[in-house]
């Protein structure tokens, strides 16, 4: 059951992101309480996609959505997978070229993803400061 609600979730992100489902899945992703096995598959699906499809401008942008709604999940920890998701994050912030140069604006996608990182730094400090509560008792 798991493995189909992966393979649907790359299917919509790659075949159908513009559509009214895929929203409905990033919605899911940001919620659902059990996909936390299925972390680290979407983490290398993300990279995978990101590394082949640098001219595919469409395709990033729901990738780094997807992206964001696993960083919205607050059932799911990130942290211990954030050295294999910051690499595809990055490549679409500051890669020389993303997507069509002529039609494509890429700097909306950059914008987006330096939010993301934005999101991603600020879930680190409060990982860090709970550490530290955790430390000093």
């Amino acid at each position: 059951m798991v493995q189909l609600y992966f393979e649907k979730i790359t299917d919509l992100t790659v075949s159908r992101s513009n559509s009214v489902i895929f929203n409905k899945a990033l919605l899911g992703l940001a919620t659902d309480v059990g996909i936390h096995p299925l972390v680290p598959y979407f983490i290398y699906f993300v990279a995978e996609e990101v590394t082949r499809n640098l001219n595919n401008f469409q395709l990033l942008f729901a990738l780094m959505r997807l992206v964001r709604s696993l960083l919205q999940n607050p059932y799911l920890h990130i942290e211990p997978y954030l050295h294999q998701l910051m690499p595809s994050v990055m490549t679409c912030l500051v890669a020389k070229s993303l997507g069509n140069k002529l039609t494509d604006n890429h700097w909306e996608l950059r914008n987006f993803t330096a939010n993301l990182v934005a999101l991603i730094f600020r879930s680190i400090v409060v990982v860090i400061k709970n550490l530290k509560c955790i430390v000093s008792f």
